[in-house]
């Protein structure tokens, strides 16, 4: 019944394609830029530095400090939302 299924999409509070239970982590890059990104973006690749170092991670009312140039690991986290398909470069 169409009516029940936007009543249960409706009552949702995460993103489609990620699970209810994903958590939001609030990314400090080096200094200079502020992202929020699914856990399950970072940790896509099993034994992966970026694996490595979220698996654990849980949701805080802080964010975490990585100390890396913002701009580049901006377009990597992009790579990895858009399913390894391609990441957009921007000179800024």
């Amino acid at each position: 019944n169409l009516d029940k299924r936007n009543n249960v999409l409706a009552g949702a509070n995460y993103t489609i394609g990620e699970s209810p239970r994903d958590s939001i982590l609030k990314l400090v890059i080096g200094g200079t830029r502020q992202i929020e990104v699914y856990k399950s973006t970072l940790c896509q690749v099993r034994n992966s530095k970026l694996y490595n170092e979220f698996k654990n991670a849980k949701k805080g009312p802080g964010a975490i400090f990585v100390n890396r140039d913002g701009r580049y690991f901006e377009h990597m986290v992009n790579f990895l939302r858009n399913d390894f398909k391609y990441a957009v470069f921007d000179s800024s």
